[in-house]
């Protein structure tokens, strides 16, 4: 739907990246105010 309607890029929370179309599931990471950036950087590192 994302491909028909024009768009070339578009982002997702938790599912693995598209293989054929990896600009439209590129993943994205929306932490909580409270973390510092140590934790940010755990995060990161582990998800993806």
């Amino acid at each position: 739907h994302v491909a028909a309607a024009g768009y070339r890029a578009a982002f997702q929370l938790s599912d693995p990246p598209d293989t054929a179309q990896p600009l439209l599931t590129i993943r994205r990471i929306m932490p909580p105010p409270t973390w510092d950036a140590p934790t940010l950087l755990g995060h990161l590192d582990s998800e993806f």
